[in-house]
């Protein structure tokens, strides 16, 4: 028999390739996902999570981490442990790129420029993070020093 659902729209169609997702229960989000493989990306992350609604927010390719970031900070969600650091970097990351390029560079000398430049702590599930505009900040301040 042929199809005759006038209502329907055709589902390739009806969203892009990329997209942030939210699992909400009970109004409230308790989880922020991201997929590039359409709505089929979501099936990927479904198990052991209780949820009543799924969300979604269209967005291009480069953008899906900053945004799951964004969301994740705004939301708390239960079932996200981490996030992208799209927009942060925990200081063992931030010391640890900073050892790369200056010999002898350790979380003290970390934790003294970030308190030296008044850059904010964030903490997102039991790790200190900064912005990653406060890590160019601190690059910037180092490379002023060794000029």
């Amino acid at each position: 028999m042929k199809f005759e659902e006038n209502d329907c729209k055709e589902f390739k169609k009806q969203f892009n390739d990329c997209f942030i997702y939210f699992l909400v229960r009970e109004e409230n989000v308790v989880y922020v996902g991201r997929t590039q493989k359409n709505i089929f990306g979501i099936y990927s992350n479904l198990s052991n999570k209780k949820f009543d609604s799924i969300y979604i927010l269209e967005c291009d390719e480069q953008n899906l981490n900053y945004y799951q970031d964004i969301y994740i900070k705004k939301y708390l969600p239960i079932y996200n442990n981490s996030m992208n650091m799209a927009m942060n970097m925990s200081l063992s990351k931030a010391r640890n790129l900073l050892k790369e390029e200056y010999e002898g560079f350790n979380l003290r000398h970390l934790k003294k420029l970030i308190q030296v430049l008044n850059i904010p702590i964030i903490l997102f599930n039991g790790k200190q993070t900064i912005s990653n505009t406060d890590y160019v900040k601190i690059c910037e301040l180092l490379q002023k020093e060794v000029n």
